[in-house]
């Protein structure tokens, strides 16, 4: 019987059963036999595109019942279900698509807390997924490309939707002081002041979070402090620039009340690790023993 094809832009990774399919430049072609009726033929090309739609359908209520436990305090188990997860851009993609018609389902009065529920959910994943694919970096013509990868958008994502509010709501700010943490897990200080010391051939593909949550929040001064330990990680283990700026910020907060304790202590250790062992004993003395740092000075 002669063939009619009908095709469908399937992803060539499917796995298919046997049967009238071949693959022609990226696409699957599936034939149908010409004698059918023009009905049936329109049912059954009708049937195979939403055998292709189905999947997504299907991925979008899912990243729905995952918002669902989240938001209702199912966090360890969504947390087990995102360390499972091995494609972060598909989830990525089906949050955004999901999200707005997620939020808006649960009426005014619950908008609040599914906006930060898909925020925080958005931080969670880009959590579990940053030590297997966080960020490309190659060179071309000389200078060098940054490409950020789903996790690092995940968490980029639930930022801008929590920023889509003109003022901050006073929880914003723990978001951010746990995105921080998702940063140092992943120790990138590309993540959070973008990349002053290199030339980019695609600047304005950098995502600068910190910026973003000083913006918010710039009297906070845990995120002073991140500046200077985003520096900081850059040092090591090679020695570039930007022990200078570290050094700056870290002077700048050894006296304040919340942050000063740790800003003295990676002073210490900036100076021990360039060399400056006396500088590094000194702030290490002063931070430890501070009256005996203060007689001792009065004696001098």
């Amino acid at each position: 019987m002669a063939q009619s094809p009908c095709i469908g832009t399937l992803d060539s990774g499917l796995t298919l059963d046997p049967g009238p399919w071949t693959l022609d430049s990226g696409h699957w072609t599936y034939s149908l036999p010409v004698g059918l009726p023009p009905i049936r033929r329109f049912v059954a090309c009708a049937a195979l595109l939403l055998s292709v739609v189905a999947p997504a359908r299907a991925d979008r209520a899912l990243v729905k019942t995952l918002l669902d436990r989240y938001a209702a305090g199912d966090f360890a188990g969504v947390a087990a279900d995102l360390d499972r997860t091995k494609d972060f851009d598909d989830l990525l993609k089906q949050l955004k698509n999901s999200v707005p018609e997620w939020i808006a389902a649960g009426g005014p009065a619950d908008r609040d807390r599914r906006e930060l529920a898909a925020a925080t959910f958005a931080l969670e994943a880009g959590r579990a997924g940053q030590l297997d694919d966080w960020k490309l970096v190659q060179s071309w013509m000389g200078l060098e490309n940054i490409y950020w990868h789903a996790p690092a958008e995940l968490v980029e994502w639930g930022c801008a939707l929590l920023r889509s509010r003109a003022t901050p709501r006073p929880i914003e700010r723990i978001w951010h002081l746990a995105s921080l943490s998702v940063a140092d897990r992943a120790n990138d200080f590309e993540f959070l002041v973008g990349s002053p010391w290199e030339g980019r051939a695609n600047r304005q593909d950098e995502i600068l979070h910190l910026e973003h949550s000083v913006k918010r929040f710039p009297y906070e001064r845990r995120f002073a402090l991140a500046q200077g330990i985003a520096a900081e990680w850059r040092l090591f283990p090679a020695r570039r620039s930007g022990a200078a700026e570290a050094q700056k910020i870290f002077e700048m907060l050894r006296d304040d009340a919340s942050v000063g304790a740790e800003a003295s202590v990676r002073l210490g250790l900036l100076n021990y690790r360039n060399n400056n062992v006396s500088a590094a004993l000194s702030t290490t003395i002063q931070t430890l023993y501070p009256t005996t740092a203060k007689v001792a000075a009065s004696m001098s």
